[in-house]
This record gives C-alpha cells, structure tokens and sequence, in this order.
C-alpha cells in the first residue's frame, strides 16, 4: 500500500487493484503513453495499429466521461442529447453530428422536410418513399401509368410530326443548308468533261498563311564599307598621281576664267576633300565609283527634264494652270492598295473560271483591272465576259463604257442585236449618237421592239417638234394605254374639244389616276369655267372613293401645290376644298390642318395655305389660333384689304379674344383712319370690359393723338375698373410726359404700395426725383432704389438704377459696395458684371477693370456684352487675339460681332467694317448701340443713300436694347450723339440725313405695303415720329415694346423692365472709336 508523501493526504486505492487486467490491456494507454526502450535492444518495442489505437483511446475517454457525469448527475433519460436544450451544434460543417440521427426512431432519414423545400401545390420535392420497399403493386401501378402516357402521346403525334416538319421547312427555306445550296450545282457536275475537271484551278496551299513570318532587319551597307571591300580584291599595273583624279589645285578642272564658279575655287570638291587626295579613287580609274554612278543618274534626270522642254529656251510643255488638277487626278497606290489588288484579282480570277456564267464577277474583275490602271486588260476580260454572259445587260453596258467612243456604237449594235427588249441598251445608244437623226432612227428602231417603254416614247417625243410629237403621242397612247403622261401630254398639244375628248378616254383607260381628273380642271380654268373646276373635282372624289382607290392627303396636297406653281389657283383652291375631310379625323383636324398648312407655307405655296386655313375656320369657326395663323399670312404675303376683312370676321367669330381686335384697331390706325380704330377698341371694350390689353391700347391711341385728356380719362377709369401695374404705370408715364412731375410722383407713391413687387414702378418713382426740373434730390431717389432692391431683390435694372444714380455723384466706393450686394442677390449676372468693369473704367482703375473682366468672363464665359467691353480694355496690339477668343465663345452674339466691326473702322477696313456692322444688326436688331455705330460709319465713309438705307431700317427694326436704352426712333440720334459726339459734326452731311434723324423723311419702301410691315410706327408712310412719351425720359416706358403683329401703339400684356441709362460716357469704347475717326 503506497502512501503520499504530502501531510494529511487520502490514501488512494486503486478500483480493480487485485483484478485480472484485460487481454489488449496496455499500462498507460488511457492517458497517451507510449512504450519506450531504456537501452538499445536488437528487437523493436511492441506496437499498437493506430486505428485500434484510437479506438481504444475514445473508448476509454468516453466511458470515464459517463461515469463523472453519472457520478454528479446521474443517469441521463432516454433520448438525451448533449447541449440539444441551449441550441448547441457540432463542430463539422456547422452542423451537429447529432442532427442527422433520429434517436427517438433508430432511423437515418436524410430528407429536407422543411417548409423552406415545400410547396402548397406539388408538395415536398423530395422522394417520400424513397426508403420504401419497391413491391408488385408499385410495378403495376407504373405500367398503368406508362400505357397512359403512351396512348395520349399517340394521339398527337402525327399533328406533332407535322407541325414539326413544317417548322423544319420553314427554317430550310430561310436558311438552306450547304447541301441544299448546292444541289442544282452538283446536278450539273454530270455533265463536266474530264478536260473542265483538269482545267479547275488548284487551292493552293494556305496551311501557313495564319503563321506570323518573322521580319527581317536589313541594314544597308555604307558607301565607305562598299569602296574598301572592292579595294581590297581590285588590281592595278599602273600607278595613278596621287589625288590628281580630283587635283588639289583649287578645282582647276573646272576653269575659272571660262566660268567655273559653279565649282568656286574647287569648293564645290574643296580642295580635293570630297575625293580627299585621290583616296576615294584609289590608285586608278578603269573601275567607276559610286560618285560616278551619282553623276551618272544625275544625267539621266536632266536628259529626262529635256525631254518636257519646248525647242523655246526657258519655255515648257506642261500646262502650269491643269498641273494642279492632273496631279489631283493621279491615282497614287501604296504598298498597301498594290496587294489588296493582287488579293481582289485572285479572288475574282477564281470566282469567273469557277462560275464562268456569273456576270456580276466579270464586271468585277474589269472594274479592278480599271481602277489598277490596266484599261486594256479591262477592255479584254469584259469581252470575255460578254461571250459567256451574252443575255445580262450590265455586261454588254460596262463593255460600252470601258471601250473608245468609236468602239463602243459597235459594241452596243451587237448588244441591242443579242438583246432586241432591253430598254437600257437602247437608250444608252441612243445617247451616244450626237446627229438628231441617228438618235430618231435608234429611238424609232427600239420602239419597234418595245413599244410598251412608256421612257422610250418620251425619249422620241421630245425630239420631235409639236405637230410630229402629237402623231407620236397618239400611237404612244395606243400602245402604252396605261400611261396617263402619255394622255396629258396629248392632251397639252391638242385644243380644247380635242382635249376634253382625249382627257375622257384617258379616264376611261386609267380609271384610278387622279392626275386626269386634275388636267380636266385646268382644261377648264383656261376657259374661265371657274364653277365647272369645282365640279369636276367633287365628281373626281366621289369617282375614286367608289373605286376603293386608297387616297392620301399627301397625294392631294402634291397635286394641288403642282396646280399652284403652275398658275392654276382655282384649281388648286378646289383640291383643298373637296378634300379637307379626307384622312382626318373629328379629333385631330385642327392639328392636322394646321399641320398642313404651315408646312405648305415653308415651300412657298401660299395659294394652298390660305385654302386650308380658310376652309378649315368654315369648320372651326371658334378657334383663336386659325384666325391668328390666316391673319399673319395675309400680313405676309397678302394685300390689306384682304387683312381688313379676315379680321373682320375673325373678331366676329371670337369677340372675346382681345389680340384679334387690336389687329384690327392697329390695320385701322396704319391706314390713317383714327376715328375706325376708336371705333373698334370701343366695340372691343363692350365685348371685354376688363381686358388690360385693349384699354392701355386706347390710351396709347390717344396719345399719339396728342389727345391727352381723353387718355388721362380714360386711365383714370381703368385704373378704378382694371387695377394693375402696367395701368399705373402708364397713368405716371402720361404725367410724366406732360411735365407735371409732382402728380406723376404722388401717382407713383400711391402705385408702389398697391404693387411692391413691381420693380418697373420702383424704378420710374426713382427716375421722377432725379429729373424733377425743380427739386432734384438724389439722396431721395437713392431711397427709392434701396426700398425697391428690398421689394424686388431679383430685378437687375432696378440694381442698375441704383448704381447709376451713384455713378452720377461719382460715388464710385457706394456703387461698388452696391454691386457687390446686387451680385450676392442675382449671382452671374452679366449686366452686374459690365456695371462693375464701368465703375472701375470710370474711376480711372484701368488695370482693376481688366482685372474685373477677366473675373466676370470666367463667371459668365458666354456673355457676349462682356467680351465685347474686354477687347478694348487691351491694349491695340492684343485687342485682336481677345477679338479671336471672344469670336471662339459667342460666335454669333450681336455685341462681340459690333465689336470688332468697330475694330475693323479702327484700322480703316472699311469693307469689312461694313460687313461686320450689318452683321451685328442682322443677328439682333433690338441692339440699338450697333445701329448707331452702323450710321456713324456710313456718315463717316458712306453716302447719303447708306445713311438712309440705315434710318429706315432701324425705323423698322425699332431698337430697345443697348447700353444707351433704346425705345423710340429720336432714340438715334440721341444715342449717336451719346456715343459718337462729333458724327454730326461732320461738313457735308446731306440735309436729308439731318431730316431723316428727325423724322421728317417720306420712306416710299414703307408706304407702299404697309399691311405687310406691321412694325412700321406712323400711319401717313413716313419714318416713325417719335413718342413724346420718351421724348423726356423714355428710359423706362414700357408702353413702347410692341407685342407683335396685332398690337397698337400701347399694347403689351406683360411691361418688361428696360435697361436703365448710364449717366456717363462708356469710356473705352468711344475713345477708341472717336481716335479711329480722327484718324
């Protein structure tokens, strides 16, 4: 009994101590021991298999596991699994090994029987049974089922089969195999002789042509290395002087007194070094050098360039002035285009001797062997073609074209003889002749093979003179009965019995072409028979519909837009009118017709617009739009009195669509017949009594009348009835025009508190205070503008006014200030932007003014009043490349186009001066600055009939924009002496200038058709007068922008707000300009 060697330990007794030990028992085992040796032993220690050993080992492990928990918890309940209550898994794959164990069954049952693998329908999809016993019963039952899937298969198999061989041919005749495409062709292979079978060329071998050949590097030998191999093998039993081939003697070879300087002094050799001492040459000259194979082609070169030389000295053959053009017309080939042209020659060398009946590869191979240059090849392959292709008219056509001229009658003699029906053959002879009788005997000789060729008889037939055309015509007729040109054409050269004869049997013979029935009318308008063309044409619609002949509008519309060009207006009036109704709809006629009518009116057919719109508002009388549309084309291209009376109607068939009824006050006031337009507006006012529009109309009469009473009353009313701002607005301008500043003032105070955020009125109550004649008060007027900023923080010209009032005190630290706050508000603005490069300018900060634009085109790079004002901020000599970087931005912004037609003025390009101002006024008439360049130019450098040319022209454009606002034409003048002070200083200029600026000259161009220039603003033909609206300070008169065609003197619907005026000069520009001048 063994004792421990520690105080108060148990005494351990070893369970089993006096047992037998097992038969496989091994000391140690259990804990991992293994038997080791204690000395070197001749026999190995005693082993374990490992797979006992282990087993073993997990036995032992497990049976002391169970006895310490049946120690501590007793036996476990049957069923038990360890860790299975707290969710515990094994370790392998996630999964627990006890999972795939049925411990209450015994049994292993591997199936997915979650919901996740079932569906409602078909249920599990895994096999249920599938560890069932397969028994007799379950064999029966599957030759129950099979029997059943057999019998219903049956049933409809042959539909199958032949819904499936149907497929099957279907897919064969749109994608026939190989072996069907060649069918036809192995059938003939029966018929190939043992001579065609030997004669088919071989493929050639291609098996490396995939097979990247590896390039060679060739380097080229050196002159030097060529000379001393041939030195080291040349012999020689003579001894040469030493260099004397090229002697030192300062290249006397080449005498200097019998003109050698072309080998000056031997330099050209110098001093013998290009043959240095004979060294090059050695030791002999029986052997040419490489110098002398130089010299040699050299020769060769000048007896070639003798050749092009005319007996004449100095004179040649070629032609200096086609030498450009031969060289555009040679053809040169690379590498390249020489071996695709090999490659194309044996791919169709092969394709004709293959399939020798093939004509589309004969004209192949002819073309390629033209484009190489190789014309008699061509001309041989082609021939060959025509022997082996003698029924295709391509080949017979291409060998006429390849041969001479005098060739090619012969080859196409033989063509028409081998192909008598092709209607190209004999046409292109026909071509070929040049005698008017050869070109009548062909056409007549192929008529009498094809004399259906509707082209042939109109090919004969032009050559004839009228009465043998009409003997032609008639037979043509006969044989080609279905041709309604030939019937019109007999038709045209016959009289007017005969034609109605000739026209009813062509009806007869073409049933369904509407092109008779159309002739028939214009039969009949020749005869002024104007009731019967309207007739007919019914007649014509109703013939064809029973027909069941599908019309079109687009046919239609051809025929009548036809009718029209050819000066049948009546007929083309009736076409429109019997067809309206055919191919619309109730829903989408008035799209329809509107559609049709403008696209007529974009190719000229004016006749046949007005048609469609006039029938279309017989329909819809209602529509605004159509009336509107008819009223413009009539304004465009129609007379007034038909203007007159569309807007008659039209404002009777829509009283409540205002624009209609100022259209015809304003007709009425450009007549001259101001009692019809009061008339009018007041018909129009009893039809709208609270329509802005008319009422500010009538008020604008009024005071172009200089009947300023009425209009005070009658804005007086408006504004009790109608109270907006553009009302009050027109109530402070008409105060304000009269002079009496005080009531325009009040009248003003009283409009911004009804309409704060109508910056117009902030900016007029402003203006009022600076230009009081009495009491002037700026700092007053500065309020106005910031208590309106306030009101209206996103109004530019509002800001504007603002600054400008600053700018008048030379305030130039409050203007920035203020621009720098109106940017904040209204960022990228480039009106801000210019305001601030001014203020700078005008402060004298030129180079913070550069700096300023150069800030502002970075922020707003597509502004072109921007650009315009930073070219001539540089300096002269950089003015042009700014010009070119603005051109590159806005390329077509008016300001930057005035720009540098100012620049081209500068530098006395007048022609191109010119051009570039009439340019800048093209793109953008409202521009007034550029009209009044424009006439300062032509006062400076044109004549009296220029500076004409140019008022009128902005009489008619009515400028309103620009630097110096622009509302009225007084505003010229203002503006040209703003701008260009000492223009009209200038001696010489014509009194008629002078009086044209005042508006005192009779334009002829305006009182002639003023229906058909509504702009034009005054009523007796004459330049327009200007308003005295703005003749004090129009700056801000809304009343003066025009809306359009249909409104009077005062119409707008909606007032934009103008640029305000600067107070000074605009610095660089004009000193630039007047500098140029001076010059």
């Amino acid at each position: 009994m063994s004792r421990s060697l520690l105080p108060g330990a148990r005494k351990f007794v070893p369970t089993g101590a006096n047992d037998t030990p097992l038969s496989n028992y091994v000391p140690g085992l259990g804990r991992g021991a293994t038997p080791f040796s204690t000395r070197a032993e001749t026999a190995p220690a005693p082993t374990v298999p490992n797979a006992k050993l282990r087993e073993m080992r997990d036995a032992a492990s497990r049976a002391e596991s169970q006895r310490r928990a049946n120690e501590l918890f007793g036996k476990p309940p049957p069923g038990y699994i360890p860790g299975r209550g707290r969710g515990a898994t094994g370790f392998a794959g996630g999964v627990s090994r006890d999972d795939s164990i049925d411990y209450t069954q015994g049994a292993a049952d591997k199936s997915d029987l979650s919901d996740a693998n079932f569906d409602p329908f078909t249920g599990y999809a895994e096999n249920l049974f599938n560890d069932a016993e397969y028994d007799e019963e379950d064999r029966v039952a599957d030759e129950v089922y099979e029997s059943i899937d057999q019998r219903m298969d049956g049933r409809r198999r042959s539909r199958r089969e032949a819904r499936l061989k149907e497929e099957i041919a279907k897919l064969r005749a749109e994608k026939p195999t190989i072996h069907q495409q060649f069918a036809d062709l192995k059938k003939g292979l029966t018929t190939v002789t043992q001579e065609e079978w030997e004669s088919i060329p071989d493929i050639g071998d291609y098996t490396l042509k995939r097979k990247q050949k590896k390039q060679q590097m060739l380097t080229p030998a050196s002159d030097r290395g060529i000379l001393e191999a041939r030195n080291r093998e040349s012999f020689s039993n003579s001894i040469a002087s030493a260099g004397s081939a090229t002697p030192i003697g300062f290249g006397m070879a080449t005498p200097l007194m019998a003109g050698g300087m072309s080998t000056p002094l031997g330099l050209q050799t110098p001093l013998g070094i290009q043959t240095p001492l004979g060294l090059r040459t050695p030791m002999g000259s029986s052997t040419p050098s490489l110098n002398d194979l130089g010299e040699a082609r050299g020769t060769v070169l000048s007896v070639k360039l003798d050749k092009v030389m005319d007996s004449i000295s100095g004179q040649t053959v070629i032609d200096p002035k086609g030498y450009l053009t031969d060289l555009n017309s040679m053809q040169l080939q690379s590498d390249a285009d020489i071996a695709d042209i090999k490659k194309a020659r044996t791919l169709l060398k092969s394709v004709i001797s293959t399939n020798p009946n093939h004509a589309p590869g004969w004209i192949a191979a002819a073309r390629l062997e033209e484009l190489a240059g190789k014309l008699q090849t061509a001309r041989e392959l082609i021939s060959l073609g025509c022997q082996r292709c003698p029924k295709s008219e391509d080949v017979w056509l291409e060998a006429a074209r390849l041969e001479k001229p005098r060739n090619a009658k012969a080859v196409l003699a033989k063509a028409v003889s081998v192909l008598p029906h092709s209607v190209r053959l004999w046409l292109d002879a026909y071509a070929r002749e040049k005698d008017l009788n050869d070109r009548r005997l062909v056409l007549r000789k192929a008529l009498e093979f094809i004399p259906n060729s509707v082209r042939l008889w109109k090919e004969a037939c032009s050559l004839e003179d009228e009465r043998n055309a009409r003997i032609l015509l008639t037979r043509a007729v006969e044989c080609v009965p279905q041709s309604h040109e030939m019937w019109l054409a007999l038709a045209r050269l016959s009289t007017y019995e005969e034609a109605q004869k000739v026209l009813n049997e062509a009806r007869k013979k073409c049933p369904t072409s509407p092109e008779i029935w159309v002739a028939a009318c214009k039969l009949e308008e020749t005869q002024g028979n104007e009731k019967m063309v309207q007739v007919i044409i019914g007649r014509a619609v109703e013939n064809l519909i029973g027909r069941g002949v599908a019309q079109t509008r687009d046919v239609w519309l051809k025929l009548a837009e036809e009718a029209e060009s050819s000066g049948f207006l009546t007929t083309a009036q009736a076409i429109i009118k019997a067809t309206m109704k055919v191919g619309v709809e109730g829903i989408n006629a008035k799209r329809v017709w509107s559609e049709d009518a403008e696209e007529c009116l974009s190719r000229g057919s004016i006749t046949v617009a007005r048609a469609l719109y006039t029938h279309a508002l017989e329909r819809l009388k209602t529509k605004k739009s159509l009336w509107l549309a008819l009223a413009d084309l009539e304004t465009k291209h129609g007379t007034r009195e038909a203007l007159e009376k569309v807007l008659q109607k039209a404002v009777t068939c829509c009283p409540k669509a205002d624009v209609l009824w100022l259209m015809a006050a304003k007709q009425q006031w450009l007549k001259g017949d101001i009692n019809a337009a009061r008339r009018i507006l007041a018909e129009a006012f009893s039809h709208n009594e609270n329509s802005e529009a008319i009422s500010l109309a009538a008020v604008k009469l009024e005071r172009e009348n200089n009947e300023f009473a009425r209009a005070r009353k009658l804005l007086k009313r408006t504004r009790q009835n109608i109270n907006t701002a553009n009302v009050w607005m027109q109530s402070v301008q008409l105060e304000r025009q009269l002079g009496d500043y005080d009531a325009a003032i009040s009248l003003a105070d009283e409009a911004v508190k009804q309409h704060q955020t109508f910056a117009k009125l902030w900016m007029v109550r402003g203006q009022l205070h600076e230009e009081h004649p009495t009491h002037r008060d700026l700092a007053k007027a500065i309020d106005v503008f910031r208590e309106g900023t306030v009101c209206c923080p996103r109004s530019v010209p509002l800001w504007l006014c603002w600054v400008n009032c600053e700018r008048s005190q030379k305030n130039w630290n409050r203007a920035r200030a203020v621009l720098e706050k109106a940017k904040l508000r209204v960022p990228n603005s480039p009106e801000l932007w210019l305001a601030l490069v001014q203020v700078e300018i005008e402060s004298g900060n030129r180079e913070v003014a550069q700096h300023v634009a150069s800030k502002a085109i970075q922020a707003c790079p597509n502004a072109g009043i921007i650009w315009a004002e930073a070219i001539f901020l540089e300096d002269d000599n950089a003015q042009t490349h700014r010009a070119v970087d603005a051109l590159t931005k806005c390329e077509n912004d008016a300001n930057v186009i005035h720009a540098v037609a100012r620049l081209f003025w500068k530098d006395q390009k007048i022609a191109k001066a010119r051009k570039w101002m009439n340019r800048s006024v093209t793109l953008d008439p409202s521009l007034g600055d550029a009209w009044a360049s424009f006439l300062a130019f032509e006062i400076e450098h044109g004549g009296e009939k220029e500076c004409i040319d140019v008022i009128n022209r902005c009489a008619l454009a009515q400028p309103n924009r620009g630097q110096i606002v622009w509302m009225l034409t007084l505003k010229l003048k203002a503006v040209l002496d703003h701008m260009y002070p000492n223009a009209l200083k200038k001696e010489g200029i014509s009194q008629v200038v002078l009086d044209a600026l005042h508006g005192k000259l009779q334009n002829e161009q305006q009182s002639h058709a003023p229906a058909k220039t509504p702009t034009v603003a005054a009523p007796t033909g004459v330049v327009p007068v200007p308003n005295p609206t703005a003749g004090q300070c129009g700056r801000s008169d809304s009343s003066d922008k025009q809306r359009g065609d249909s409104s009077l003197p005062n119409e707008t619907s909606k007032s934009q707000p103008d640029l305000p005026p600067p107070k000074l000069s605009r610095g660089a520009n004009a000193e630039d300009v007047g500098s140029a001048k001076g010059q």
